[in-house]
């Protein structure tokens, strides 16, 4: 492409709303993790969960390290460490129930059971946050949790593997609740920064009991799903601060399709109709809950402006 062609390309890009080029930066993002959670499930055959969480985490330190080395040391100083590295801790248990659950269940139903963590999160808003949730959340709350039971199925025998799969979710809602109470002032380099160095000393010391050196394919693929998780957690962090929540977020749910095209295409893999079934209660409820959050944060009043 000529630089005039360029030039052009740019002034179209720039030329679409802010909300358009949000939901083209989100599907980018969930392409990104779904190829880093295809590389994930292919790597497990190989290697156990610890490795792989290590090699995610340290790869994305060293992804997001000369970002946070830009402005020398600011990066990584905080008044709150020990926040921080209860949110690192958290989100390496979240890795490695949630890469167990991906190496031994169908990506389409590890993939809708990880639309779970809202509901989660609803819960957890209340106890751990002290906030309102409303009938109407409680209620589309209680038709997700109902989809991942028609997920599992449990009349036919839970898979140990869905549970796991569920306490990942859950975890994540941890995490999120984490970095809500976390002030405004902790910048997202320093939040990513610290979680990404604090899980990858975590997950090292475990991983070395089970450690299988690589051949250099396989150092490939497992430094890639680091390289390529911190570029769409990049990517999903840019699209939510350029458009609205409420039309970005449900965006998220088209990983869902690549999740089943990918499990079809590499690993041979038809999701039945329960999962259509019970995914279709997750993504409809977590997408309602998101309409509802968007709804009563546009009827809280602005402050307004001194005269």
């Amino acid at each position: 492409m000529t630089i005039r062609g360029m030039a052009d390309a740019g002034k179209r890009w720039h030329g679409l709303s802010a909300n358009t080029r949000a939901i083209l930066w989100m599907l980018l993002g969930t392409v990104m993790f779904s190829v880093m959670t295809a590389l994930i499930k292919a790597m497990a055959a190989r290697y156990d969960s610890l490795q792989i969480a290590f090699f995610r985490s340290f790869c994305s330190f060293l992804t997001f390290l000369p970002i946070a080395l830009a402005g020398g040391f600011q990066a990584f100083r905080t008044a709150m460490p020990l926040q921080h590295v209860l949110r690192g801790m958290v989100g390496v248990m979240a890795m490695l129930t949630g890469y167990y659950a991906v190496a031994n269940l169908p990506l389409a139903l590890s993939t809708s059971i990880s639309f779970a963590t809202p509901l989660f999160l609803v819960v957890l808003a209340v106890f751990a946050l002290g906030e309102t949730v409303g009938w109407r959340r409680w209620g589309a709350t209680m038709v997700g949790f109902a989809g991942v039971l028609v997920c599992v199925r449990p009349t036919h025998g839970i898979a140990p593997a869905a549970v796991v799969g569920m306490v990942s979710a859950a975890l994540v809602a941890c995490s999120v609740v984490v970095t809500k109470k976390m002030p405004v002032s902790e910048r997202a380099i320093t939040i990513v920064i610290w979680s990404t160095m604090t899980s990858s000393v975590a997950a090292l010391i475990p991983a070395l009991a089970v450690w299988r050196t690589p051949d250099l394919q396989d150092l490939v693929f497992l430094a890639a799903t680091g390289v390529v998780g911190a570029g769409g957690q990049a990517i999903f962090v840019h699209s939510y601060r350029l458009g609205e929540a409420s039309v970005v977020g449900p965006v998220d749910y088209v990983r869902l399709v690549f999740a089943t095209l990918i499990g079809l295409a590499w690993f041979g893999e038809w999701p039945d109709q329960w999962t259509a079934v019970g995914a279709a209660l997750i993504v409809g409820s977590t997408a309602y809950i998101a309409h509802r959050e968007a709804v009563l944060r546009r009827k809280v009043p602005r402050p307004q402006p001194v005269a």
